[in-house]
């Protein structure tokens, strides 16, 4: 049986048009595969949530880290430009 990690990350936004801002730049992200790591990206009106499925923590930590150090770097961008 093979283990396999889950990580749900659920971000709440100001609205709707943010949310999809977001999704429309993690996209491209979220599809990548590398060494058994999963990403998929659910947007619900305002809110968007990620899962991340690895194989081990060390997996779980690099994807979780460098997708919410982006998400973070899109939202301040998004919101100087505002």
């Amino acid at each position: 049986m093979v283990k396999r990690l889950t990580l749900n990350i659920v971000i709440d936004l100001e609205d709707e048009r943010l949310a999809n801002t977001l999704y429309k730049a993690l996209l491209p992200e979220s599809k990548v595969k590398l060494r058994g790591i999963e990403t998929k990206l659910i947007i619900n009106g305002a809110s968007l949530k990620i899962i991340i499925e690895a194989p081990d923590y060390s997996s779980l930590r690099a994807v979780s880290n460098a997708l919410l150090r982006l998400s973070d770097t899109i939202l301040r961008m998004v919101k100087s430009l505002r």
